[in-house]
């Protein structure tokens, strides 16, 4: 497929993968959390930023001693509202750095590593009629960002192929014009469809 990098949509891959990423060279994102709303509308209660810190601290010092993963990005931009999101996202990221300080972080804080971008193919979140998205505003912050920057597309819906297909080789051709590294998520079924994106 030519695919060479893996996350796990913010679910802890477990052992299993890790060890066939770690034979095989296949480079990892590593993250652990997605909180999934809107489909699930999870809730949280007043411990929730000091649990999820917990646990991300032992999915780390669980997990690091795999070469296969290449950048943290312990989770999603998505928390429940509960959530104090710059705190925890800051505590994390300490954390992280503590626990292993030889890979980059990806997260939307200033003080990352790497810049992190993601984004739906639509103009407007779930309004097909509203046209798919061009990349633009993709490719201007990936010009003027001065660190290393990862691009994603998120969110889009499987209805329309042919523009979605175009979505694609419009965005992953600014991301990789501008030198940024790209991953593709959440689509793969598309190679299954009776359109296959190429």
């Amino acid at each position: 497929s030519g695919l060479n990098t893996l996350h796990g949509h913010w679910d802890e891959l477990g052992e299993s993968w890790l060890n066939a990423c770690d034979e095989k060279g296949m480079l990892v994102l590593g993250a652990f959390y997605c909180d999934g709303r809107p489909q699930i509308q999870s809730r949280a209660d007043e411990g929730w930023n000091e649990w999820i810190v917990e646990t991300g601290h032992e999915w780390v010092h669980s997990v690091r001693h795999h070469p296969s993963i290449v950048i943290w990005r312990p989770m999603d931009a998505v928390m429940p509202p509960q959530a104090k999101r710059a705190q925890v996202t800051s505590k994390l990221m300490a954390l992280v750095r503590r626990e292993d300080g030889t890979r980059p972080l990806a997260v939307e804080d200033d003080d990352s590593d790497i810049t992190a971008w993601n984004q739906s193919s639509l103009w407007k979140l779930g309004d097909l009629a509203g046209g798919y998205d061009d990349g633009a505003a993709m490719a201007r912050k990936l010009a003027a960002s001065r660190k290393p920057f990862l691009t994603k597309e998120i969110y889009g819906g499987f209805q329309d192929v042919p523009n979605l297909s175009q979505f694609f080789r419009m965005f992953y051709e600014k991301s990789y014009a501008g030198g940024s590294t790209g991953v593709i998520v959440q689509h793969l079924p598309l190679a299954r469809q009776e359109n296959p994106f190429r």
